[in-house]
């Protein structure tokens, strides 16, 4: 199984994906209507469901943040299909906040590490964004999903009601606090081409114009550095000048230079 960062091309099955796990998680909670009303806000262009009195998932939602640099979205692959993915965001305030929007398994995959994985990368990529604290939610119905959050060290949080059409049903947030950033799932192993095993360290990780650039190192110790990997297209072909620039020569992901450049004047 791969773990990746997702790309527009994903959204179908990302959806299907959705579909599926919603249908089992809630299906003796919410109806098939509530919950196709619930996939087109979410992963479509439908309208928006509200929390109280506010609007959430407007504007087609995944769709139209997917490649907003706030948000985090990791898709599980096997056999060249999707089986799982996680999505997250980035909260600004007093605390940098990773916020866990959704871990969704297919059903026939469930059982088989698909969503610890996911949890592991999802918790990496917003450690090393700067989130001392990460939250997720799940329908206090869910009882797999609370158990799941329960067992990953996460503690009970707040309440709040969220209407879904004409229903009401209540939503439990999780929460987690670092100290320092998550060890949890950071490195993960890749095999080059000419058959060399390169470790990816999901916490050292460079903004570029497209998605996050990730440290490679031969060792799991991270002594001996290879080079970088590029989270949009998940290529060990990045390019690094003197002056810091890293360029993926795959899907042309840019950094621009972190060391001042004399001939820039």
């Amino acid at each position: 199984m791969e773990l990746r960062t997702a790309s527009r091309s994903d959204l179908p099955a990302i959806r299907e994906v959705a579909e599926a796990s919603l249908a089992a998680s809630y299906d003796d909670i919410l109806g098939e209507t509530v919950r196709e009303r619930a996939l087109e806000s979410w992963y479509g262009e439908g309208q928006s469901l509200s929390v109280g009195e506010a609007e959430v998932g407007a504007g087609g939602g995944l769709a139209e943040t997917i490649d907003d640099e706030e948000n985090a979205v990791v898709v599980a692959e096997e056999d060249g299909e999707i089986v799982g993915f996680s999505q997250a965001s980035i909260v600004e305030g007093p605390d940098t906040v990773g916020r866990i929007e959704w871990i969704h398994v297919d059903p026939d995959h469930r059982g088989s590490g698909v969503g610890s994985r996911l949890l592991d990368r999802i918790e990496a990529e917003l450690a090393s964004a700067g989130a001392s604290r990460i939250e997720g939610r799940v329908l206090e119905a869910n009882q797999e999903g609370k158990t799941f959050y329960k067992q990953r060290g996460y503690k009970q949080g707040a309440t709040r009601e969220l209407r879904l059409g004409s229903d009401w049903v209540t939503e439990r947030s999780f929460v987690r606090e670092y100290e320092e950033p998550t060890t949890t799932g950071i490195n993960e192993q890749r095999e080059t081409e000419s058959g060399e095993t390169v470790i990816i360290a999901y916490d050292d990780s460079a903004r570029g114009s497209k998605g996050p650039f990730y440290g490679a190192y031969l060792d799991p110790e991270r002594e001996t550095r290879y080079g970088w990997y590029c989270g949009v297209c998940d290529s060990l072909d990045v390019n690094m000048d003197a002056m810091g620039r890293l360029e993926c020569d795959n899907c042309g992901n840019r950094r621009k230079a972190t060391r001042w450049d004399a001939t820039s004047g």
